[in-house]
């Protein structure tokens, strides 16, 4: 279901892996072809050919394909980051449904029941043992019960249809959703905080910065000359 996603990020993670690529390839060859005439009539006399070839004597080239090896690192921590929010954000929809879920659950039980006390109100009205505003009373009661049901109905529908395509999942058709409305505890602070260097967008962003670095010495040694 997560197919197109996960194509987007292998396409940026080989994107980075060409810069790579390109980083580290000397200068193409430079091929020269002339002719020379001698008596003026057009006829070549004297062909030259020169290959002549460009080198990296400061080591700019070097820096620039370590700086991107940090960025391809970078896109890698980057997709690993945007995975796990991608799952963090389908997580919170599908407890969204649930909730919604549990919502139309309740009003259309409330429905049933004012439904149940308004039959009764209805046949001791016909004995002449309620009145008619009570009827009307539960009667109103109903009608609002039933709109709020619809409108949480409405919302529901949203709300999978939201998560479907989170999901990548192209038959947007859906049943009842099984699980608890309330996330497991959270791990202790200290264990979170202990992770924190796990972190794949701070480790992204770790590359960046010696990507950067490694752009800057790069500059730094553009007075010497090839």
């Amino acid at each position: 279901a997560d197919t197109a996603f996960g194509q987007v990020q292998d396409a940026r993670v080989d994107f980075a892996r060409s810069d790579v690529v390109e980083a580290g390839l000397p200068p193409n060859p430079a091929l020269e072809l002339s002719y020379e005439s001698s008596d003026g009539a057009g006829d070549p006399s004297d062909t030259k050919l020169r290959l002549s070839q460009t080198f990296d004597t400061s080591g700019r080239r070097g820096l620039r394909q370590k700086g991107a090896e940090a960025q391809l690192e970078a896109a890698r921590w980057t997709a690993e980051s945007e995975h796990v929010e991608r799952a963090a954000r389908v997580r919170s929809q599908f407890h969204t449904v649930l909730h919604e879920q549990e919502r139309l659950a309740v009003l259309t039980s409330w429905d049933v029941r004012v439904g149940e006390a308004a039959k009764i109100v209805r046949d001791r009205t016909g004995a002449g043992e309620a009145s008619g505003y009570d009827l009307r009373r539960l009667e109103h009661e109903r009608s609002l019960a039933r709109a709020e049901r619809d409108e949480v109905a409405g919302g529901l529908a949203q709300a999978w249809q939201s998560l479907l395509a989170l999901l990548g999942v192209e038959d947007r058709r859906y049943a009842a959703a099984d699980g608890r409305l309330l996330p497991p505890p959270p791990p202790p602070l200290d264990a979170l905080t202990s992770r924190l260097d796990q972190r794949p967008d701070l480790l992204a962003l770790r590359q960046r910065e010696e990507a950067a670095s490694l752009a800057r010495q790069a500059g730094v040694r553009g007075v010497i000359p090839d």
